[in-house]
C-alpha cells in the first residue's frame, strides 16, 4: 500500500477541503493527458454537425463522465491509484470517445440508445472498474507489482507531490520516475492502459453497431451478470 502520510498529502492536494470524489473534483487541478480534451470537443462538434438530434444524449453522457463517482469503484481510490487515477480515467474516456466517433453517422437510433445506456445508473462506474481491474491484473502479471506499489516507489522521490511535477501531460513525467527498473514498469503501465483503452473503443463501437447483439458481451465485460 502507499504510505499513509504520502496519501494524506496527495489527497489534500487533489481535493482541498472537498470530500467529493467525483472525476471532476479529483482531476480538475491536474493537466489532462495529451489530446484528451481535443478529442472530446471533436466528437461533440461532429455530433452537433451531422446528427444534432443525438446531441442531448451525448451531453448527458459527457456530464455523467464528469460526475463519475470513484467511491462506487473503490473505498479509497486515491490511496490505491494516487494521481494516476486521472490519466487512467482519461484514457478510458478517450476509448469511449473514439468508439462513438467511429459510428456517428451509421445509425442514429443505435447511437442514441448506446449513449443513453452508458449514462444510465452506475453503468459508467462498472465499466471503468472493469477497465481498472484489467489494467491492474495485466500490470501485476507482467511486473509482479501492484499499481499502488509503483506509486509507493514514486512517493520516495523528492518533489514528487509538488504542483509543478503533476501538470505535465505525460504519465512518465507525472510520476517523475527516473530509475531504470521503475521506468520499465511505468512503460508497462502506460502500454497496458493504452491497450485496454483500445479495447474500450471496440466495445463501444460494437455496442453502437449492434446493441442487442453486443450488450451481452458488454455486460460480461463489466461483470454485470456475475453480480446480479
Amino acid at each position: 500500500m502507499v504510505p499513509k502520510d504520502s496519501t494524506g498529502k496527495i489527497e489534500d492536494l487533489i481535493l482541498g477541503q472537498s470530500k467529493d470524489i467525483t472525476y471532476y473534483t479529483v482531476c480538475k487541478k491536474l493537466e489532462p493527458i495529451e489530446n484528451y480534451e481535443k478529442e472530446l470537443k471533436y466528437v461533440r462538434k461532429k455530433v452537433k454537425e451531422f446528427v444534432p438530434e443525438v446531441l442531448p444524449s451525448l451531453e448527458k453522457l459527457l456530464d455523467r463522465m464528469k460526475k463519475l463517482d470513484y467511491s462506487l469503484i473503490s473505498e479509497d481510490i486515491i490511496r490505491e491509484y494516487g494521481h494516476l487515477i486521472c490519466p487512467l480515467t482519461q484514457m478510458f474516456y478517450d476509448g469511449i470517445s473514439k468508439g462513438i466517433d467511429s459510428n456517428i453517422q451509421k445509425s442514429i437510433d443505435n447511437l442514441k440508445t448506446t449513449l443513453e445506456y452508458l449514462a444510465s445508473g452506475d453503468i459508467l462506474e462498472r465499466f471503468f472498474k472493469a477497465y481498472l481491474k484489467r489494467v491492474e491484473e495485466g500490470f501485476h502479471n507482467e511486473t509482479g507489482y501492484t499499481i499502488s506499489k509503483l506509486l509507493e516507489i514514486g512517493y520516495k522521490i523528492p518533489g514528487f507531490i509538488r504542483n509543478k511535477d503533476i501538470r505535465d501531460r505525460n504519465v512518465r513525467y507525472l510520476l517523475n520516475i527516473k530509475i531504470k527498473d521503475e521506468d520499465k514498469y511505468l512503460d508497462t503501465f502506460t502500454n497496458l492502459s493504452m491497450k485496454e483503452s483500445e479495447r474500450i473503443v471496440d466495445i463501444v463501437k460494437n455496442l453502437i453497431e449492434h446493441p442487442e447483439q453486443y450488450k451481452k458481451d458488454f455486460e460480461e465485460y463489466i461483470g454485470y451478470k456475475a453480480e446480479k
